[in-house]
């Protein structure tokens, strides 16, 4: 795993194959990509979304299938491309779920050199590297239906979170557990105090720094305090979420490591270590289909190298894994 990336997301039931959410994602949802409205039957999850001039939807109606899996949506989205020279077509697109039910971010696997489009404006939406966060518009209870019943009238654009910048990340295989510490929870400016502060985003980025010193040290309680630090400074860096998830897979405490990861996902859904490093985790609890969900991701997004699959000790337990197997032979 490599040192780096984490909302604390969905807890499962042991025994079930889905995921035991607060209330279902049927709703009305904005997103990028414009108004959808989300219908969940069981573990499937379908999205449909307004007609548009500017792209052709498949005959189902459908931009969004998928299913659940403990702590994700994993499916296809439907998409016309921009920036490059294919049709509309389907993509692989692996979405986290918030604890209450309200948000899903995560990304997509696009095309190199093409972005999603499909928008009211027709323009691209959503982030270069495939990006995307969804939001819900209304709740489960008040849930028409009817597609043009669609938030009408509501902002059907979500802007993608601020571009994180990483130090440069320590060796995961240098950590040595460390005594258990108390965590302070980080207060949270607004959003958008955070997005208008580039100097706030300097002065997490040099305790992050900081951190990773202390982290290649050994020194997990000092690290986890600068990591902290630099969250309570400037809560949208995915960075500092990271760190503190290192600092706690050090001393062997993986769940509370893998809720720390994906508060790095929740901040920032193109934060590519925090894929990897779930993967580490879901392989090292035996958890091989949500491990290969997510090294999938990190592996088609450049965020991991075959090579690194193949040394990394966290994740034996996928070694003759046929999908395992089937992955390394894929082109990236």
């Amino acid at each position: 795993m490599k040192a780096a990336a984490l909302f604390a997301f969905l807890g499962f039931a042991p025994g079930l194959t889905g995921v035991a959410f607060a209330e279902t994602l049927t709703g009305s949802w904005s997103s990028p990509l414009g108004a959808m409205r989300l219908t969940q039957q069981g573990d499937r999850v379908l999205a449909a979304a307004r007609r548009n001039p500017f792209c052709t939807l498949p005959s189902s109606g459908h931009i969004l299938e998928g299913d659940l899996l403990d702590d994700s949506l994993s499916g296809q989205l439907f998409v016309c491309f921009a920036g490059c020279d294919r049709g509309p077509g389907w993509v692989p697109v692996l979405l986290l779920v918030a604890p209450d039910g309200k948000s899903l971010s995560g990304t997509s696997t696009l095309p190199r050199g093409c972005k999603a489009a499909f928008g009211p404006s027709g323009g691209a939406a959503g982030g270069s590297d495939g990006s995307l966060v969804l939001r819900r518009l209304e709740s489960a209870e008040s849930a028409k239906p009817a597609d043009d019943e669609l938030a009408e009238g509501a902002d059907d654009t979500v802007s993608p979170p601020a571009n994180h910048v990483s130090p440069k990340p320590s060796s995961k295989q240098a950590a040595k557990p460390a005594a258990a510490v108390g965590d302070r929870q980080p207060t949270r400016p607004t959003v958008a105090a955070a997005r208008e502060s580039p100097e706030a985003r300097e002065r997490a980025m040099t305790l992050a720094r900081d951190g990773a010193a202390f982290q290649d040290e050994g020194k997990f309680e000092q690290a986890r305090h600068r990591f902290t630090e630099a969250i309570e400074i400037d809560p949208l860096y995915a960075e500092g979420y990271n760190g503190v998830g290192v600092t706690f897979f050090a001393r062997n405490d993986l769940a509370e490591a893998l809720r720390w990861y994906k508060k790095a996902l929740g901040v920032d859904p193109t934060f590519g270590d925090a894929y990897y490093n779930m993967a580490c985790v879901y392989a090292l609890q035996k958890r091989s289909n949500l491990a290969l969900r997510y090294l999938k991701t990190a592996f088609h997004k450049g965020y991991t190298s075959r090579d690194t699959l193949r040394s990394d000790p966290d994740l034996t337990s996928l070694h003759g894994d046929p999908a395992f197997e089937a992955l390394l032979g894929e082109p990236q």
